[in-house]
């Protein structure tokens, strides 16, 4: 990918743990300058994959850099607002040359990759919410944040960005969408959970001045984490007998933590007939069959 664009989707950012009590916090090495209110007791480093830092993704910069790098490579068509309904199938059913709109319309291909996130399988309804613009001091001292449990239910990760947002999630008490549910419900049609929305932002607000516990977040949303029933994701032919339908879906919250080295995976199953890289026997499909 073009590194200037990679850039503003990444970036390495120091981790911190913050133990939630009931005494007023206390950080070490100058750590979070901008947590100055409240009850978190301590701030220590954390380790991740053996370092002090860890590379932060903000998710729609990463994959508007990604569409941008493919359209410019002239890969790819994008279609928004275009909702896909059903996939045809070949008189014989060994395979599949499209699928359809909404609107009756049919989109042909050789392959037909089904990525449709929770729709491909349960979900977990988690609320997460967005600060914009909060200022200098997360900006210049930025921290991934893990908060313990606290009074309120939640269990914070704080994640300020690089253009002075602050995103949250750890809320708690995430309800499940089963597929009967989600089959009946549009994307859009899902909500965050009110009470959960208004734990999390008393539970920061009580944490830094950055967030005025007397106005709502910016941005209250449902994020919808896709389970499969053994927790790991589905990757690959997504039956027998049709070798041009696939499905990669079911990544839980590290989604795009997954995300590349699937997309890798799968480019080379569909063109090569094979995953050269990783083996995806632990997530085919078909082990549900």
């Amino acid at each position: 990918m073009n590194t200037s664009r990679a850039s503003a989707a990444t970036r390495a950012i120091p981790t911190a743990q913050t133990e939630i009590h009931g005494t007023k916090r206390r950080c070490g090495d100058g750590q979070c300058s901008w947590l100055d209110r409240g009850t978190t007791k301590s701030s220590r480093r954390l380790l991740c994959l053996g370092q002090d830092v860890a590379d932060q993704i903000t998710p729609l910069e990463l994959n508007k850099s990604l569409i941008r790098e493919a359209i410019d490579l002239g890969l790819l068509e994008v279609r928004t607002a275009a909702k896909v309904v059903d996939v045809v199938i070949e008189e014989d059913g060994k395979a599949v040359t499209g699928v359809v709109l909404e609107d009756g319309s049919i989109v042909y291909g050789s392959e037909v990759v089904l990525a449709m996130g929770a729709w491909s399988c349960e979900a977990e309804v988690c609320s997460s919410l967005v600060y914009k613009e909060t200022g200098m001091a997360a900006v210049s001292d930025p921290h991934a944040l893990f908060c313990s449990n606290d009074a309120n239910g939640c269990h914070l990760e704080v994640y300020p960005r690089p253009d002075g947002d602050i995103y949250i999630c750890g809320l708690g008490g995430s309800p499940q969408l089963r597929p009967d549910d989600l089959r009946s419900i549009d994307p859009s049609g899902v909500q965050p959970e009110a009470k959960r929305v208004a734990a999390g932002h008393k539970s920061l607000s009580a944490m830094t001045s950055l967030v005025d516990p007397g106005k709502e977040p910016d941005i209250k949303q449902a994020c919808l984490r896709p389970l499969l029933p053994d927790a790991l994701p589905a990757m690959g032919r997504l039956c027998e007998g049709i070798n041009n339908l696939y499905i990669v879906a079911g990544h839980n919250c590290w989604g795009i933590l997954w995300s590349l080295a699937s997309g890798e995976a799968m480019a080379e199953l569909i063109v090569h007939g094979t995953s050269e890289h990783l083996s995806l026997s632990p997530f085919d499909p078909t082990r549900f069959t």
